[in-house]
């Protein structure tokens, strides 16, 4: 499901629960600690955001998932995100294990904002991929920022 685009899902294009039901976004857990499907991979969040210029933005973004309960490394994919899908892959940043649940920077281009939203998600190395982690530009521009 690497690079996939997403489009017109009813629901969440990817539900992970402790069952076989969907039951909604899951949220994520301290360490990564539980289980179900996909090991209910934890989501990226985004901790910070850096240098922004006519082109490009900094991202600082952190995946808490614990060496215990992971496989390293882990791939963060991000994508322009429209709706809540994933419209456009934009790049890959992988997480190894010496830099476990430590925030990462990855620069991406301004226009994955375009459509208001980055979508990531985190799939660790025997393949368990959380469901869409969002961010919205309104957020990066919270402060008043204008160009």
């Amino acid at each position: 499901m690497l690079r996939n685009t997403f489009a017109r899902n009813r629901g969440l294009p990817i539900d992970l629960s402790v069952s076989s039901n969907p039951d909604g976004a899951t949220a994520n857990d301290s360490n990564d600690a539980d289980s179900g499907g996909n090991r209910l991979q934890n989501t990226p969040v985004i901790v910070g955001v850096g240098t922004i210029d006519t082109n490009t933005v900094e991202v600082d973004v952190l995946v808490d998932s614990a060496a215990a309960n992971a496989s390293y490394p882990i791939r963060v994919d991000f994508y322009r995100g429209d709706n809540f899908q994933a419209a456009e892959w934009l790049q890959t940043l992988s997480i190894p294990l010496a830099q476990a649940q430590l925030p990462q920077t990855v620069v991406l281009p301004l226009s994955a904002f375009d459509d208001q939203l980055l979508v990531m998600t985190a799939t660790d190395a025997n393949g368990n991929t959380s469901e869409f982690g969002a961010f919205g530009i309104g957020d990066v521009f919270a402060d008043g920022f204008e160009d």
